[in-house]
C-alpha cells in the first residue's frame, strides 16, 4: 500500500474517531489491518464495527451515517415508527422497561440500520408521550409473521433473526405464540436460546422433552 493511501486511510479514521468521542463514545478504536473502527453506542451492550472503505472520499456520507448510529429522533412523529420493543434480562444504563415474565423484562429501542438505542424514560417528556404509548406503538411496528400450512405431527420451527426481525420479541405479542399451534402441531412452546435465534415447538415433541430445564430436573 502506498503512503499516500495510507496517510488518507489514517486521516479518515481519524475523523470518525474525532466525531464519535464529541457525540459521547469513549471507547471507539481504530483498527488498521481490517480498516475498520469498533466501538459501542451510548445505550447499547453490542459493539459496531463500522467499515471504513465505503467512506473514504465522502465526508457527508461520514456524518450522516455517525448522525444516524447514534441520534435518538428529538420529536415523535419521527421515533414512533422506528422503534421496536425487545425482551431482555437485563439493559445497559436505565432504559425504559417493564417487567413481562419472571426474570425478563420488556424494553423499548430506536431500531437504526446499523446499531439500536434503548429509550429511556426521560424522552417520554421530549416526546411528550406516555410509556404505555411508547410501549404499544413498539409492538405495532412488528409485523407478526405468519406461517403457512399444518403441520402433521410436532415439528420445530426457527426463526433466525437478520437483525431486522425482531423474533424473539414477537413473543410480546398478544396471541401471536399460541396462533401457531397448526403449524407446529401441538400447544406452542418458545425457545430463545440466543438473542437472535427464537425456537418455537410443540409442547409434547421430543424437543420439548430434551429441552425443557424442569423437564430435565425431574427426568
Amino acid at each position: 500500500m502506498g503512503l499516500l493511501r495510507r496517510i488518507a486511510r489514517a486521516r479518515l479514521a481519524g475523523r470518525v474517531l474525532r466525531r464519535l468521542r464529541r457525540a459521547g463514545v469513549r471507547d471507539a478504536r481504530y483498527h488498521a489491518g481490517p480498516f475498520e473502527v469498533r466501538f459501542t453506542a451510548p445505550g447499547d451492550d453490542e459493539p459496531i464495527i463500522l467499515p471504513l472503505t465505503p467512506l473514504l472520499g465522502r465526508r457527508k456520507a461520514l456524518n450522516d451515517l455517525v448522525s444516524g448510529l447514534l441520534r435518538v429522533p428529538p420529536v415523535w412523529s419521527e421515533a414512533a415508527p422506528r422503534l421496536r420493543p425487545v425482551l431482555r434480562g437485563a439493559a445497559p444504563g436505565a432504559p425504559l422497561r417493564r417487567p413481562v415474565l419472571p426474570f425478563l423484562s420488556e424494553f423499548v429501542v430506536v431500531d437504526q440500520p446499523d446499531t439500536m438505542t434503548y429509550v429511556t424514560a426521560a424522552q417520554t417528556t421530549g416526546w411528550k408521550t406516555s410509556a404505555d404509548e411508547i410501549f404499544a406503538t413498539a409492538r405495532a411496528n412488528l409485523t407478526g409473521a405468519v406461517l403457512h400450512g399444518t403441520a402433521s405431527g410436532p415439528v420445530v420451527v426457527r426463526f433466525v433473526d437478520d437483525g431486522n426481525a425482531y423474533w424473539t420479541s414477537h413473543l410480546l405479542l398478544p396471541g401471536w405464540l399460541p396462533r401457531l399451534s397448526g403449524q407446529v402441531g401441538g400447544t406452542p412452546v418458545a425457545f430463545a436460546p440466543e438473542r437472535g435465534t427464537l425456537l418455537v415447538t410443540a409442547d409434547d415433541s421430543p424437543c420439548w422433552r430434551r429441552c425443557s430445564p424442569s423437564r430435565r430436573r425431574s427426568s
